[in-house]
């Protein structure tokens, strides 16, 4: 994936959970509950979850690739 398709990917993730929160709370907000932000919240999650995933498994994949780049290094430069 490359950094303008997560770009793009993360960017459709915030809309969604803005767009999540917004439900959520005008339907806590219609139907009385206690705290609309809260539920908008969590919906919002509900929303963009799907997308936030496969963002999130890219960015671990690499920092794992580049902690395990780095270890290498500090390696070669213990071996000279």
């Amino acid at each position: 994936m490359t950094f303008n398709e997560l770009n793009c990917k993360l960017m459709k993730a915030h809309v969604l959970m803005g767009v999540g929160t917004g439900i959520g709370a005008a339907l806590a907000e219609a139907y009385g509950l206690r705290s609309p932000l809260i539920i908008g919240v969590l919906t919002g999650l509900l929303f963009s979850m799907h997308a936030y995933r496969p963002c999130v498994k890219v960015l671990i994949a690499e920092y794992k690739r580049l902690k395990s780049k780095q270890e290498q290094e500090d390696e070669k430069k213990d071996i000279s």
